[in-house]
């Protein structure tokens, strides 16, 4: 059997990925890990992994029903620049689009380009809010 590529688009297997952050949310070291952690996590349909990362006030849109019933198809991810956020760092921002499709049967793509700021709190990489976010349908 092929190992399973990860949907966070690293080139590596999950295995060797983003699985051992879902396992373990405090061996994330970066913000772009824990962005692509976090990516995966709805891709998989992970809420338990998306709630541990998440501090107010991004906390309060939590919604497991919504992650685990989502008819949303997550396409990709593409990290546009970073601003701190490393190993040694308390605090960080990622600028980024994420491509989806709103069902499987959609054939309209759709881009939600976000500003989110990470924190580090306990030595435990968290989101805390997105700074910005725009959704824009994607011209064919």
């Amino acid at each position: 059997m092929k190992p399973e590529a990860c949907p966070c688009q690293s080139k590596k297997n999950y295995q060797d990925c983003c699985q051992r952050y879902h396992k373990d949310p405090s061996k994330v070291p970066t913000t772009e890990h824990l962005l692509r952690a976090r990516y995966t996590a709805f891709v998989y349909k992970l809420p338990s992994f998306i709630k541990q990362t998440m501090i107010e006030p991004a906390i309060k849109a939590y919604d497991e029903n919504f992650i685990l019933h989502s008819p949303i198809q997550w396409k990709s991810l593409h990290i546009l620049n970073k601003n701190k956020g490393d190993e040694f760092d308390n605090e960080g921002t990622i600028n980024f689009i994420v491509t989806c499709l709103e069902t499987k049967e959609s054939t309209k793509p759709f881009a939600v380009k976000e500003s989110s700021l990470f924190k580090r709190i306990n030595g435990i990489w968290v989101y805390e809010k997105a700074l910005s976010i725009e959704n824009n349908p994607i011209a064919k």
